[in-house]
């Protein structure tokens, strides 16, 4: 649409597309293991990953895990919360709004500490961060009770970076998608 602002309708043709699978209103788990073998491409635009979405709100209110992500040269693993919610470190945000708050860590070995009161992120069978679910102190806390649903996505551009030089096709192999209960 000539004039138009909109990523969506401003231009004549795609030149790339992005692709993502979804168990959403398929299948969804109120707790388990979520594991993933796969291969993922590291290369310029490229913008893999591997997260899970309650069912029972809309984002952000429904939470997100990001089990494994690649953007800006990391591999990252984080949980979202509203910015209402108490930081990580205790104190209050000084910014209530409806928006995530992702607290991403860099890929680094922490300890232990899986059960139904916290989040453990693993790559590689290797512990990266604990997220203990007590720590969502305000509101509703998307963590507990709720069952969520898995998307496995090749994004290209925004946080992979810019794709114009990419070389592509941009590949994410993925062996299996496996939830433990």
């Amino acid at each position: 649409m000539a004039g138009s602002s909109s990523w969506k309708t401003n231009r004549q043709y795609a030149q790339y597309t992005s692709s993502s699978m979804t168990t959403s209103g398929k299948q969804s788990f109120e707790y388990g293991r979520f594991e993933m073998c796969g291969q993922i491409d590291t290369g310029q635009g490229s913008w893999p990953a591997f997260w899970i979405l309650a069912t029972v709100a809309r984002w952000p209110s429904s939470g997100e895990v990001d089990i494994m992500e690649y953007y800006a040269n990391e591999v990252r693993a984080n949980v979202s919360r509203r910015r209402d919610h108490v930081r990580l470190d205790g104190k209050p945000d000084a910014s209530p709004q409806l928006f995530p708050l992702d607290v991403a860590f860099r890929v680094s070995p922490l300890g232990d500490g899986v059960g139904l009161d916290n989040i453990a992120l693993y790559l590689d069978d290797k512990i990266v961060w604990t997220f203990k679910v007590a720590t969502v102190t305000s509101g509703t806390n998307p963590y507990t009770g709720n069952p969520f649903y898995i998307l496995v996505n090749l994004a290209i551009g925004a946080n992979g970076g810019d794709p114009t030089n990419a070389t592509f096709p941009i590949t994410y192999k993925v062996d299996y998608v496996r939830v433990y209960q």
